[in-house]
């Protein structure tokens, strides 16, 4: 028989575990205006945890994650720089976790378009604090002190650091982060998954920006080298999706912005007809894909 004690603080631990596991999906329904008590598990935590305890943490990372994809990038930015603050504290600077949370907060500044802070120092900041980190390069830099170095979370910060590398223009060091990351998943996952896909269309999406951008003599061999690696893609997009998925639409449409005109037209006509059947004639993507074709 459990005594008044232990059931209390038995329902104490459960509203705790609900607290955390229902963050998602209480987020998910407040998008819809339905009243939800999630504006109370973050207090539940802190009161039965304490503020730096490491599954607050671990429940601000939830909670970032859940604003950034809703678009509140300032908010996520918050809560992942919170739990940073915590998981430093607790686990000290070269912990996986610790590179995780730098992680996030570079995918979150990435998309804010503050690059230098998605990879670079933040001038004028203390040394030890979160601001003058390289965010993605930190996070690589304790993975491959602490994973192998052909572990999936290793290849996961290659490809963050190439997104950065690519939107800032470095294009040789984007194309040897994603060939890294490439490395690792082809080695790991198998040639047929789907984040072996997406290392894929990374690399095309480099070698067309080299032709685009006119930085190589030889333009017209980074295009081949980016079909083969948009032809890469495809192959397993259609595989895992078959041939109506609007990424399979999308990898069509890559194909078609490489030069070649009768080809590029046979692209855009089966990304096309994919976005028709899924999104209607009146959608946005439709409409750039009729620009595409130039109707």
């Amino acid at each position: 028989m459990r005594t008044g004690v232990e059931r209390e603080g038995r329902e104490k631990n459960i509203r705790v575990q609900s607290a955390i596991l229902g963050v998602k999906s209480t987020f998910t329904k407040k998008e819809v205006g339905i009243p939800t008590p999630v504006d109370h598990a973050l207090p539940i935590l802190l009161k039965k945890l304490g503020p730096e305890h490491v599954d607050v943490a671990a429940f601000y990372n939830k909670l970032g994650v859940v604003h950034h994809q809703l678009g509140d990038l300032n908010q996520a930015n918050d809560y992942h720089d919170r739990a940073l603050a915590i998981m430093l504290k607790k686990h000290g600077p070269e912990n996986v976790n610790v590179a995780a949370s730098y992680n996030d907060l570079g995918l979150v500044h990435r998309q804010l378009g503050d690059l230098t802070q998605a990879k670079n120092f933040h001038e004028g900041a203390p040394p030890d604090s979160p601001g003058r980190v390289h965010y993605h390069d930190r996070a690589l830099d304790i993975l491959l002190k602490k994973l192998r170095p052909d572990h999936l979370n290793v290849a996961a910060s290659y490809r963050y650091l190439g997104l950065v590398h690519h939107q800032l223009g470095d294009l040789n060091r984007a194309k040897d982060d994603h060939d890294r990351a490439l490395a690792i998943r082809l080695n790991k996952l198998g040639p047929d998954h789907l984040n072996v896909a997406t290392s894929y269309n990374d690399l095309g999406l480099v070698h067309s920006s080299y032709s685009y951008l006119g930085l190589v003599h030889h333009h017209l061999v980074d295009l081949n080298q980016a079909k083969d690696y948009y032809d890469h893609a495809l192959s397993i997009l259609l595989n895992k999706h078959g041939p109506d998925h609007l990424n399979v639409a999308t990898s069509y449409n890559d194909l078609g912005l490489l030069g070649d005109l009768n080809q590029a037209k046979d692209y855009h006509d089966h990304a096309l007809s994919i976005l028709l059947n899924k999104l209607g004639p009146d959608h946005l993507n439709v409409a750039t894909s009729y620009n595409d074709l130039g109707l």
